[in-house]
């Protein structure tokens, strides 16, 4: 009966202690890939699809200060 007591009590204190020590980790991750197309002097309608078939996307672009992306 002593020796249950004892191994209810290095639990409960073991227990304890991986509760009272938990600390936060924080993580990130790369960005997902992508792909840059340098256009010099493109035109306003310019459109670029990447793909082919029926996995066919066409591309994002961004207006930036003196670029477009």
């Amino acid at each position: 009966m002593h020796r249950k007591k004892k191994l209810l009590l290095i639990m409960a204190l073991s227990m304890l202690m991986v509760i009272a020590f938990v600390s936060v980790c924080y993580g990130n991750s790369a960005e997902p890939p992508s792909i840059l197309i340098i256009v010099p002097n493109a035109p306003e309608d310019l459109e670029i699809s990447i793909g082919s078939g029926n996995t066919n996307m066409k591309a994002n672009m961004r207006d930036k200060i003196i670029e477009k992306y």
